[in-house]
């Protein structure tokens, strides 16, 4: 009686449908939540890598200064910040978006990063600076910042996937009472 009162959307049939669908769910979880710690670590590896390249120095996303800025301490702070929340807390609907939040943060500061690297023009010796830009070679941007850029936005979707797989399970779970009567009660 119990079970047939809280289906009232599918039936005792739907009921064990939507369990089973409910386990299917929590294995994908898992399978995001180690995606969205793959894509911390590699974005924190990126990190650590070369960023810049100008003939033959390189600047890696720690480095503060002109080339670099502190962009690198930012994408850094936020991956490390995503990867801890997936592993400790992303059962909670509000980890999962904070996870969300601090990816978007990593992707949009890598990305900002790389636009700056190809927008600088440093100067080729002391005494020969830039005259109006003709002597500008511009930086190259390195492979860790391809890297951290690449895994923050990988970071970025599978925080996304999380928030959307906990609107599906919220949704797919069986309540004790109809939603008409919910929303009968609310309504009023």
């Amino acid at each position: 009686m119990r079970l047939a009162r809280r289906t009232t959307f599918g039936g005792i049939a739907g009921a064990f449908r939507s369990e089973r669908a409910n386990r299917r769910l929590a294995r994908s979880d898992r399978i995001i939540i180690a995606a969205t710690a793959v894509c911390a670590i590699a974005t924190v590896i990126g990190v650590v890598a070369p960023w810049a390249v100008y003939y033959s120095r390189s600047w890696s996303g720690l480095h503060r200064g002109d080339i670099v800025a502190s962009h690198g301490w930012i994408v850094g702070a936020a991956a490390l910040t995503a990867g801890v929340i997936a592993i400790r807390a992303s059962r909670f609907v509000v980890a999962r978006a904070a996870i969300f939040v601090t990816a978007s943060v990593a992707a949009a500061q890598a990305l900002k990063a790389q636009d700056a690297i190809e927008g600088v023009c440093p100067p080729i010796s002391h005494s020969l600076g830039n005259v109006l830009g003709l002597l500008c070679i511009a930086p190259s941007v390195g492979w860790g910042l391809r890297l951290a850029t690449v895994a923050a936005t990988g970071l970025f979707f599978t925080g996304a996937a999380l928030l959307v797989s906990s609107g599906i399970s919220w949704l797919l779970t069986p309540r004790d009472r109809p939603l008409r009567l919910t929303l009968k009660k609310y309504a009023s």
